[in-house]
């Protein structure tokens, strides 16, 4: 049985990604567009922000050890109408890197979120979420599902 099901998420995978949009997204083009702010605590942040302007903020946050990259699988799959921020959080990518302080909720506090936004942080290698649910409860969005 344990099987059967790993053969039909397999298939599932396979015909998901025969219908994916084609990656054309040059890594070190990627890498050249971002951007970098200066943080009150006196570091640097880098961050792309990409995708309609005017259309809902939705924040990409990476895993830790990862960087901003690590999204540009999945950006191709996103809605075109959203505006994307995709962040290096502290002391990973093109941030500044300082000689302490990489708690999760220093990365959660790094980021000041303007208006109600969709969050979306990397749980498959970051494991929790909490710091950045809790430090940014009130600026979340409820529903983050959209489609194209």
């Amino acid at each position: 049985m344990r099987w059967a099901a790993l053969l039909a998420s397999l298939l599932c995978v396979i015909a998901f990604a025969a219908d994916a949009p084609p990656l054309r997204i040059n890594l070190d083009q990627f890498d050249a567009q971002k951007k970098r702010v200066l943080l009150p605590n006196g570091e640097h942040l880098a961050y792309i922000d990409m995708g309609d302007p005017k259309g809902p903020p939705m924040v990409l946050i990476h895993g830790y050890t990862d960087n901003a990259r690590d999204w540009v699988p999945l950006i191709p799959f996103l809605n075109k109408h959203d505006r994307l921020i995709v962040v290096d959080i502290r002391g990973h990518g093109q941030s500044d890197k300082p000689e302490c302080c990489y708690a999760k909720i220093d990365f959660a506090y790094d980021i000041k979120l303007p208006k109600p936004i969709a969050l979306i942080v990397d749980l498959i290698r970051d494991r929790s979420a909490a710091p950045w649910r809790n430090c940014h409860a009130e600026k979340r969005e409820k529903n983050v599902s959209r489609t194209r």
